[in-house]
């Protein structure tokens, strides 16, 4: 290898994380709507993915002790978790 092309090897530095984030930031700046309810959307489908998994508990109660009560309340239960979960991916 020739000098010229080795130092040129030697001084190329990688960019930083936060230097690489805020340069695709700034492709997202027109659409910072779109983005944000993505966001939001991540974020309520993720806490009903958790939620789903915490109801399970409740889940196997109602099935071990099947009163009217916990039929309601679990058809109700599993409804609102998955339409909770349907505006997230919306």
């Amino acid at each position: 290898m020739s000098d010229a092309t080795s130092t040129a090897e030697e001084s190329h530095q990688p960019a930083s994380n936060w230097g690489t984030y805020k340069r695709l930031l700034a492709y997202v700046k027109p659409f910072w709507l779109a983005f944000s309810l993505a966001v939001v959307g991540n974020i309520i489908y993720a806490a009903a993915s958790t939620g789903m998994a915490a109801a399970m508990e409740y889940v196997i109660t109602a099935l071990e002790n099947p009163t009217d009560k916990n039929r309601i309340l679990l058809t109700l239960l599993i409804v609102g978790v998955f339409a909770f979960r349907g505006v997230g991916t919306s």
